[in-house]
């Protein structure tokens, strides 16, 4: 039996009408009306970019994702019901979506999943050891080399709002009249993200 309308919340597993295939709700409208899913294979028809919204909502693999109605749901599951993990836990008070520095060679990256005290990163560039996958079970998909597992306890959390504002400063030395390419690389290299 289906959610009801405003009981849809990401991490929740659905079937829908007419399809085989269960999915993963990863964003949920401000009405309530529509799920942005994630499919475990691709037979979506999206990376989570909603065209006719021209929004980014959620990101997942090409061909991964979809926007449904929940008209669509006919019935809800919990992971743990399938005997699957959830990717929607809390791991040192880090959560999907949040960014993370890992290491000075890996950088940042996107919290992809949370399987116990492990963290699935999304890396900006293919210098990691994983697609999504870890020890055998898929937990996002990414390009190959894209993603790393690292324990929660050895990445440093970044505030959003010191990201936000650091990245900010950058810009505005780019879009400056004095704008030296060089300065602006130290200045990369000089960010420290020590607020938390």
């Amino acid at each position: 039996m289906a959610a009801r309308e405003n009981s849809y919340v990401p991490g929740m597993v659905v079937s829908l009408f007419g399809q085989t295939n269960r999915a993963v709700i990863l964003w949920v409208s401000n009405d309530k009306k529509t799920l942005g899913i994630e499919y475990s294979e691709p037979v979506g028809d999206c990376n989570g970019y909603n065209a006719l919204k021209s929004e980014q909502y959620f990101t997942c693999a090409k061909n991964y994702g979809s926007y449904v109605s929940v008209s669509q749901v006919i019935d809800t599951y919990t992971p743990e019901s399938l005997g699957l993990m959830s990717r929607f836990n809390f791991a040192n008070g880090i959560q999907v979506g949040d960014v993370v520095k890992i290491s000075a060679e890996l950088g940042l990256g996107i919290v992809q999943a949370v399987v116990g005290d492990m963290l699935g990163v999304k890396l900006g560039t293919a210098v990691g050891n994983s697609d999504g996958s870890h020890l055998g079970k898929r937990y996002f998909h990414v390009s190959h080399n894209m993603a790393t597992f690292v324990k929660a306890g050895e990445v440093k959390h970044i505030n959003s709002e010191s990201l936000l504002y650091k990245l900010q400063k950058i810009v505005s030395a780019q879009q400056s009249k004095d704008h030296d390419p060089q300065q602006t690389t130290k200045l990369l290299h000089k960010m420290s993200f020590s607020e938390n």
